[in-house]
């Protein structure tokens, strides 16, 4: 009897069947092997790809958004004591309400990116970078910048109306001076994750 046939072999890898290193055959560079999903698989997981993506970034613009209009509404608070009370007062409750919460969703929405989407975290130079300035960020944000602007919000309660013909004490000033050099120290951090995130350079996915 002649020897059974064996069942033709498929020409893609799936599952455990992915080597570890594949090599292209013309240039000899390493190249990410790529695993074949079932149709219904593959459906969900760009369906959830999708999902964590778009609220990846409603997310974003409402922990970052806010920061970019700080410097408008600041400039009511030159009006009167009246109006610096209520900037600092809606500022330090944006912060808390809305910006800090974000802030602390938005890893957790990452992470999910990352594990969909089959990153190689400590190969992406970029998202390394923006994981380390985001990190800076929101710490710097949550123990420097909220509770001084929660101080200056206690101070401009206790100021009379109309104010001193002075002007406002001196430490009020340098509270506003320094929330304000922080709010651009915090802007210029989240611009440059915004522009890593979108440009991603040095992006290590397929061909590294």
């Amino acid at each position: 009897m002649g020897a059974a046939r064996r069942p033709p072999s498929s020409s893609r890898a799936t599952g455990s069947d992915l080597p570890n290193e594949v090599r292209d055959g013309q240039s000899g560079r390493r190249v990410a092997p790529v695993a074949v999903l079932e149709p219904g698989r593959e459906v969900a997981v760009s369906f959830w790809l999708t999902f964590f993506l778009v609220l990846h970034v409603l997310v974003a613009i409402a922990a970052f958004g806010p920061s970019y209009a700080y410097p408008v509404i600041g400039r009511f608070a030159q009006e009167g004591p009246q109006s610096a009370r209520l900037v600092a007062r809606m500022t330090h409750a944006v912060q808390v309400r809305v910006q800090i919460p974000g802030a602390i969703v938005m890893p957790f929405l990452g992470l999910a990116l990352v594990y969909l989407g089959h990153y190689r975290l400590w190969q992406s130079q970029w998202l390394v970078i923006s994981i380390a300035l985001y990190t800076i960020a929101f710490f710097y944000a949550v123990g420097v910048q909220t509770p001084l602007i929660a101080r200056m919000s206690r101070a401009l309660a206790r100021l009379p109306d109309p104010p001193p013909a002075g002007g406002p004490p001196p430490e009020i000033g340098a509270m506003a001076r320094r929330v304000r050099v922080n709010g651009i120290f915090l802007t210029t951090l989240i611009t440059a994750i915004v522009i890593l995130m979108v440009w991603k350079p040095g992006n290590c996915q397929g061909v590294c």
